[in-house]
């Protein structure tokens, strides 16, 4: 075969090479010119981030109880004095008390406890502490009924979970954008995705 023809057959495919090339370049660049001219608040509104956050940390949170349930046969008791209920609740399933990077030996200790059953326990997207109790007399009265509408009744469950909310407040009267474990038809929706 001469070099001549060696060439000619090498030219063809360096030339595929270059329409490869170039045709990825056109795909990337449409890609681009897309995600600058539509909103990333079209895809997924910012509105709806925050709230699908904090339903993913208490679905999270609720799995992590599930699984300590499962190994001691009973439900994290969230009373220690002077403690954020939901201290308590990260202190059960991590077995580290705040702020600490060693664990507890009385939570350790329980033969039954195989956890940790979750990474760490964070404040809800707004900054405020999620609350956890596992008393259903502690969030079902006048001042303190969250997450349902004004006459309903909290059901009865083996503990309660919620984040106050963007408003940061809970109670009658504040509690319609509460996010909460109970809540299946997501009743605080309208309060983030209405404009």
């Amino acid at each position: 075969m001469s070099e001549k023809s060696k060439t000619q057959e090498v030219k063809p495919a360096i030339k595929n090479k270059k329409l490869s090339f170039w045709g990825w370049l056109v795909v990337v660049g449409i890609m681009l010119i897309i995600w600058i001219l539509i909103p990333s608040s079209t895809i997924i509104p910012h509105a709806r981030v925050k709230p699908m956050r904090a339903e993913a940390d208490i679905a999270s949170m609720e799995s992590a109880i599930a699984m300590y349930k499962t190994d001691t046969g009973i439900y994290p008791e969230n009373n220690h004095s002077d403690w954020e209920s939901i201290d308590v609740l990260a202190w059960r399933l991590t077995g580290k008390q705040e702020d600490s990077s060693t664990t507890d030996s009385s939570i350790t200790s329980d033969p039954n406890w195989h956890g940790p059953y979750i990474k760490s326990i964070q404040k809800d997207p707004w900054g405020e502490y999620y609350y956890y109790t596992n008393n259903k007399a502690d969030i079902d009265g006048t001042n303190k009924q969250v997450g349902v509408p004004t006459g309903e009744q909290v059901p009865k469950l083996s503990y309660y979970i919620y984040s106050k909310g963007k408003d940061k407040l809970t109670g009658l009267g504040n509690n319609a954008d509460d996010i909460t474990c109970w809540d299946t038809n997501k009743l605080w929706n309208d309060s983030y995705y209405k404009k």
